[in-house]
């Protein structure tokens, strides 16, 4: 037997406990000295000790699972222990909250992504909620928005080799964009890249022969970032 709720109230409550992962394991003891739960959390805990499932209408259900005891493997010793039975919380998202959610994530990404400065973090951020909520990206979508704030980004490097700000921001761009699951054609940034070789690279390669610490750390910099966009420099 299910309890059902239709508060929205209570569906935004759970929504900011489930934030961090739509799907995390909580062990179920009745006794533990945890923080008290507000309602309607004590609600669906009571329900949930008493081994009934609870649905909160267009944002999913609480159930819980029973895990037997097992052995396993102290990852700090290597070690052979016995990982006792316990009760652990699973929630199943409803298809309408996670249509929101993926609406709402893409829409996000889209803005940032497509943003003159680039967020790492909440970016980061996006990608990360998208995969907790087993949402789908516009990966196709993304990945042109993000080549086209690279390429701008490359152009402002190119066009003011002085400034290492730009050069440390484009850096730190490029790194995120090869941890995302967005295709991306580099080739833009990857030519404006090759055209500085002999202009300002060579430029700074030849004030840092002559010991100018500010080129040696420019030269280190671009070169990095080089490496990052698989364009050999030197």
């Amino acid at each position: 037997m299910a309890v059902i709720i239709t508060s929205f109230a209570a569906a935004e409550e759970m929504a900011a406990m489930v934030a961090v992962s739509p799907l995390r394991d909580i062990t179920s003891s009745p006794g533990s000295p945890n923080t008290p739960l507000p309602l309607p959390s004590k609600l669906i805990a009571a329900e949930l000790d008493a081994g009934r499932k609870v649905q909160i209408t267009g944002f999913g259900t609480f159930m819980t699972r029973r895990r037997k005891k097992r052995m396993g493997r102290n990852p700090q010793t290597g070690a052979t222990i016995k990982i006792p039975a316990k009760t652990v919380v699973k929630f199943r998202v409803a298809k309408a909250f996670k249509d929101a959610a993926e609406f709402i994530l893409n829409t996000d990404l889209r803005r940032a992504l497509g943003a003159d400065e680039l967020d790492v973090p909440r970016i980061e951020s996006l990608v990360a909620n998208a995969h907790i909520w087993n949402s789908e990206l516009d990966s196709e979508g993304h990945g042109y928005l993000l080549q086209q704030t690279l390429a701008r980004q490359m152009h402002e490097v190119f066009d003011n080799a002085d400034d290492e700000a730009l050069l440390k921001r484009l850096s730190a761009a490029v790194r995120m964009a090869d941890s995302l699951p967005f295709p991306l054609d580099l080739a833009q940034v990857q030519t404006l890249y090759y055209r500085m070789l002999p202009t300002a690279r060579a430029g700074r390669k030849a004030q840092a022969e002559a010991g100018d610490e500010a080129a040696k750390a420019w030269l280190e910099r671009f070169d990095a970032l080089g490496e990052l966009l698989k364009v050999r420099a030197g």
